[in-house]
């Protein structure tokens, strides 16, 4: 994974991505994802954001994962169907989401 691109963390958020490399590399997708959240957008209107440019300019699969210093958690592909899993604590409680 190439900084930036495919992966990337600030002191406020993490992001990972996945698909068409050449794609997220040229949006530096998840530096975008960790930038939007240092600016004050939720983990998943960041990664929303950062999609929705992606979208409009390129064509191919990419999924993006975010989890800002909170622990929540933002997550959105363009693809019919992209795996995921994840498990954050908050508030005391534990959340979980599964997609196969």
């Amino acid at each position: 994974p190439i900084p930036g691109a495919g992966t990337y963390a600030t002191d406020r958020a993490a992001a990972s991505a996945t698909g068409l490399g050449e794609i997220l590399l040229r949006f530096g997708a998840t530096r975008t994802v960790c930038d939007l959240v240092a600016g004050g957008s939720t983990a998943q209107a960041a990664v929303a954001t950062a999609m929705a440019r992606v979208n409009m300019h390129a064509k191919g699969d990419v999924g993006l994962i975010a989890v800002d210093r909170l622990g929540r958690v933002g997550m959105v592909h363009n693809t019919d169907t992209m795996p995921h899993a994840w498990i954050a604590a908050s508030d005391g409680e534990i959340h979980a989401r599964m997609r196969v």
